[in-house]
């Protein structure tokens, strides 16, 4: 299959569209570069990881569960989230509100993020809560709701954690060993915290900056689908030639081309 010989050209990268890359390179080609639409197999619990984001987000100032309700409420019918997961919401609103009630000073909710680790590279993403310790420490948490947790064992090696500690240290000026990085489990009420040290750190930009030169020396023919374990949540399983006929995806890109430029 033929996709092109153009070489990619990437300025910025995020922890997921690395792991994209990392674990798949059509799932990258398609979804960054073609900006093909694709069909997720698991949309109710997107939905739902969706829904609790901006729940906790609109409702990090609530004074009460009642209030906090209100905001759940309010965002339902968007995030078309199942009556079947209410049991899982009212118990998750209440640990949250515990949860907040324990922080010390927010500093930003769902924060937005661009910094420099190469000449003209960037690492880019959005931190869901960044909290200020009373030692002037921060805490980074990240809201989780899929069934399986992570130990602290497997976050001391988490990419996208890594990646939020150097944003903090980088956005804030604080040291590294002052930055505690946390996945927060909102139904069990479940928070796993971790540090990072400085050394850590730095050979964790080093391979980004590796994986993204590598990217850019790539033609757009060097990206072939690799079967996995995350293949089950690929939103392009109905036209990657690893389960259909390549003649499908070279079709399918097609049309999303001529779309695009009947767009423009």
């Amino acid at each position: 299959m033929n996709l092109g010989d153009t070489f990619m050209f990437i300025k910025q990268i995020s922890a997921t569209k690395r792991d994209t890359y990392r674990r798949c390179k059509l799932r990258f080609y398609l979804r960054y570069y073609e900006r093909l639409p694709g069909q997720p197999q698991n949309q109710e619990a997107l939905n739902y990881g969706s829904y609790i984001h901006k729940v906790f987000e609109k409702g990090i100032d609530s004074k009460n569960l009642k209030e906090l309700n209100e905001i759940s409420e309010q965002y339902k019918k968007s995030y078309k989230v199942s009556y079947r997961r209410q049991d899982k919401i009212e118990k998750s609103l209440e640990n949250f509100l515990k949860f907040k009630e324990s922080l010390n000073k927010v500093v930003s909710t769902e924060k937005s993020f661009e910094v420099e680790i190469a000449d003209g590279m960037f690492h880019v993403g959005i931190i869901d809560l960044i909290v200020e310790g009373k030692d002037g420490g921060y805490l980074i948490v990240d809201y989780k709701t899929s069934k399986s947790r992570k130990s602290k064992y497997d976050l001391r090696k988490d990419g996208q954690l890594m990646s939020y500690c150097l944003a903090v240290h980088k956005l804030y000026d604080v040291p590294i060993h002052k930055i505690t990085c946390a996945h927060y489990y909102p139904e069990p009420g479940k928070l796993v915290p971790v540090t990072f040290t400085k050394p850590q750190i730095i050979n964790h930009v080093r391979e980004i900056v590796k994986d993204m030169w590598t990217i850019r020396k790539k033609k757009k023919n060097d990206f072939p689908a690799e079967q996995n374990e995350f293949c089950n949540w690929c939103e392009y399983e109905d036209c990657c030639p690893v389960f259909v006929n390549a003649s499908t995806l070279k079709a399918r890109i097609d049309e999303n081309r001529t779309l695009k430029k009947a767009k423009k």
